[in-house]
């Protein structure tokens, strides 16, 4: 675990230190907020952040953030909202079944939901709930946690824009797996170039595996340093040729966006989501050349 994730650890254990760290972090993206994407830009990507001439990926990922306000981002970012946009570019075959919308926590009636299911907030990333047994979990504290996330904007936690408009919601839907594997397509003007593949990010760094490939299911020559490698890569999916297909629709409207699926033997392609600022645009590309590679398919209008 790195320094700044051990940080973190220490921190989630302190509720005080928990609301100071948030609240420092409000004040720097509200008040100081090109000094703030800057610092932790260089502190993360290790070279320096240049907003007026961006050259790497990272670097445009954060030209986007403070450049790109499109309402359509900002849709396709809702985890409830987005459900429309893709049932009209794609149909509805490749959604998950919602069994609930709640602007309350309150609201949720456990005892109509299924045995197993997913709980999560539409407006942020990483605000998650896996439910496989509903006997054995404590409402009381479920309850909680889902009404905290619906007092927060995350945006004034990351910075990213796209979330600073969306209605918070805590969406319930059917769970697909708890340890399934994520194909996540990095498409430039609707052209799908690579994607990753990962497993375990539910369950934290060190239990994640993840890998870069190419369109042939080959591994790229460039990779991130802070997930584990899979010692055997996962086979290609049945229908993967489809895949790439519905992440190049999807991304049509977009200069860059990372569409997110999952492939599941007899159900077939599941929509996850889509993502404009990968990791934030804190997670860099090794060896470094490709940060700036990478970087040149992304093309901005300076």
């Amino acid at each position: 675990m790195g320094k700044l994730n051990v940080l973190k650890h220490f921190i989630n254990q302190s509720k005080l230190l928990t609301f100071i760290y948030k609240k420092v972090k409000y004040i720097g993206i509200k008040y100081f907020y090109n000094y703030t994407l800057t610092k932790k830009f260089k502190d993360a990507c290790g070279y320096e952040l240049n907003l007026a001439e961006p050259k790497g990926f990272c670097e445009k990922i954060q030209w986007i953030k403070v450049n790109c306000h499109e309402k359509l981002m900002t849709i396709c970012a809702d985890k409830y909202m987005v459900r429309k946009f893709v049932t009209d570019k794609i149909g509805n075959k490749y959604l998950t079944k919602v069994y609930g919308v709640y602007s309350d926590a309150n609201e949720i009636d456990f005892e109509k939901l299924p045995q197993r299911f997913v709980l999560k907030s539409n407006h942020a990333s990483g605000q998650i709930i896996i439910v496989e047994d509903k006997e054995k979990i404590n409402k009381a504290k479920i309850i909680k946690i889902c009404n905290s996330w619906l007092k927060e904007n995350y945006y004034y936690i990351t910075g990213e824009w796209v979330y600073k408009d969306i209605q918070p919601k805590i969406l319930c839907e059917e769970l697909l797996g708890s340890n399934m594997i994520d194909y996540k397509f990095y498409c430039f003007n609707g052209k799908a170039e690579f994607l990753y593949v990962s497993k375990g990010f539910a369950y934290g760094h060190d239990s994640t595996y993840m890998n870069f490939l190419n369109l042939n299911w080959e591994k790229t020559p460039f990779q991130r340093n802070d997930y584990n490698s899979f010692n055997i890569i996962p086979p290609k999916p049945k229908y993967f040729r489809e895949m790439i297909n519905i992440s190049e629709r999807l991304a049509a409207n977009f200069n860059f966006a990372r569409i997110d699926l999952y492939y599941i033997e007899n159900r077939g392609i599941i929509f996850s989501e889509i993502t404009f600022y990968p990791s934030g645009g804190f997670a860099p590309f090794y060896p470094l050349k490709y940060e700036y590679e990478i970087g040149n398919l992304l093309n901005i209008k300076l």
